[in-house]
């Protein structure tokens, strides 16, 4: 990447069931998930918080699974 502190703006168009199930998926990924996916501690929690970013964008949209 040229610039891995720069921000990136993501939009997408989901179907209301699409957007749930994607939030179910997001709301039981856990830290451990993404650790045994990735190649150090470091990417594990910067993929959490991609994960959360995206359930902050689905909770704006009216999408918040509890």
């Amino acid at each position: 990447m040229s610039n891995e502190n720069e921000d990136v703006t993501v939009t997408i168009e989901l179907g209301r069931v699409d957007a749930w199930a994607l939030a179910q998926f997001c709301k039981r990924t856990t830290h451990q998930d993404c650790a045994d996916r990735a190649t150090s501690e470091d990417e594990a929690y910067s993929m959490m918080d991609g994960i959360n970013a995206v359930m902050r964008g689905l909770a704006e949209a009216g999408i918040s699974p509890r």
